[in-house]
């Protein structure tokens, strides 16, 4: 090593030092060693809405891939796929429920600010 390059070393030691002292003071004192205990501090749990009215509780499915749907005349029908749909679309779904297809329609309800399904028996069911 020339000498030229000791030299810089022997400036930049200290400030290299300090600095990477000043950093670790300050990282463990940012680790959460001072934050205040969880219990003293009371978080409401997040509002939930379910057909316009706010539930207490998430509905819990028995299967992650089954998709309950109740329809205009309350029967309810269960599908492999979620129904996403807009007003007047309609789709085909197989009911796990009634065990056969079905052509479920979606209809804008302005009064309720929701949607409402009717669902109907598809003509090509081999029953």
């Amino acid at each position: 090593m020339n000498r030229k390059a000791q030299r810089i070393l022997i400036v930049m030691l200290p400030k290299w030092l300090a600095l990477m002292i000043l950093l670790g003071i300050v990282a463990f004192y940012s680790d959460g060693c001072a934050s205040v205990p969880s219990s003293t501090i009371s978080t409401p749990s997040p509002s939930i809405m379910i057909d316009g009215k706010f539930v207490d509780e998430i509905p819990i499915r028995k299967k992650a891939t089954e998709f309950p749907l109740k329809d205009t005349s309350n029967r309810y029908h269960k599908y492999a796929l979620p129904t996403i749909m807009y007003h007047n679309e309609t789709l085909t779904q197989y009911c796990m429920i009634h065990h056969g297809w079905e052509i479920i329609k979606a209809m804008y309800v302005h009064e309720t600010d929701s949607y409402s399904y009717v669902v109907s028996i598809h003509s090509k069911n081999w029953k």
